[in-house]
């Protein structure tokens, strides 16, 4: 007879005991205390801190890190200094659970290569401490070291104001400025926006279009005539397929000039050619008329 389960003898209650040896030899070499981290570092990242959310600037803790490298000579890591802060009351822990797709972040190779704007609504302070007027805060970013290229405050954000603020920050950022090049590069992930921004050379756009394709994908409707429609540099042009296929829906991947067409339900392809622009209609090349009826005479002898 089998040992009962949970008995002395039974393999999950040797499990159980092996886990239990192992927890209590991995408490047993942990040590009993932390070593405290000294006071002084402690007042001085407390320090930077409230001097650098007084000059406006960020004041995380990637910033007093940085700050405490290169000023101080002190290395403490990342989490040390986030721990000073949230035990000190200076920063408000955000929520245990996040969606997973908070923690995805897309960042381009070079500064200047992607620039993203947004436009943010803001309450201004009378000088009585009375609720002032409200503005918006249009601001152009640099996706790769998230440094604030144009920041402006209007009544009201309009059209021409976005034109005139992209014009200004395209004239002032556009030259690539490489003399930082290796200055702060020891802990690349430790940097101030402003540091990230100018320690590498920056994205110009290419003169060369040669490469460039324009590709698409276009889903349509076989009509009673045998054609489906897309439209090239303004013009409409007329596809023949066949009227064979008539009400068959199709999906046309369009490389350039290139187009194939295939059944969107079988994936079959249906006609692959080449566009001419300068006619409208794309003939299938067979003779008009219906195909010819296949005869079958049987077989033939010698």
């Amino acid at each position: 007879m089998s040992p009962r389960a949970g008995s002395a003898g039974s393999w999950p209650a040797a499990a159980k005991r092996a886990r239990l040896r192992s927890s209590r030899e991995l408490l047993a070499r942990a040590p009993r205390r932390r070593p405290p981290r000294p006071r002084a570092t402690v007042e001085l990242a407390l320090r930077l801190r409230k001097e650098l959310v007084e000059q406006g600037h960020d004041a995380g803790a990637d910033t007093i890190g940085w700050h405490l490298l290169h000023h101080h000579q002190i290395r403490p890591p990342r989490a040390t200094v986030h721990r000073i802060l949230v035990r000190n009351g200076k920063v408000i822990p955000g929520p245990s659970k996040r969606p997973k797709n908070s923690y995805i972040r897309f960042e381009a190779e070079q500064p200047n290569e992607t620039w993203q704007s947004d436009f943010a609504h803001y309450r201004l302070t009378s000088p009585g401490d009375s609720p002032g007027m409200d503005v918006e805060i249009p601001t152009w970013l640099d996706d790769h070291s998230r440094y604030a290229l144009h920041v402006s405050a209007h009544l009201r954000v309009t059209g021409p104001i976005v034109l005139t603020a992209f014009g200004e920050t395209t004239r002032d950022h556009r030259t690539a400025r490489v003399s930082g090049v290796g200055a702060h590069r020891q802990r690349p992930h430790s940097t101030t926006p402003a540091t990230a921004y100018t320690a590498r050379p920056k994205a110009v756009p290419s003169t060369d279009r040669s490469a460039d394709a324009h590709d698409r994908v276009r889903t349509d409707k076989i009509d009673h005539v045998g054609t489906v429609t897309l439209r090239h540099n303004g013009r409409l042009h007329h596809i023949g397929v066949g009227r064979t296929y008539a009400g068959t829906y199709v999906r046309m991947l369009v490389h350039d000039l290139d187009i194939t067409i295939v059944d969107a339900a079988t994936g079959e392809i249906l006609r692959e050619l080449v566009l001419d622009p300068a006619k409208d209609y794309q003939g299938t090349g067979r003779p008009p008329g219906p195909a010819p009826r296949k005869t079958n005479n049987g077989p033939t002898f010698p």
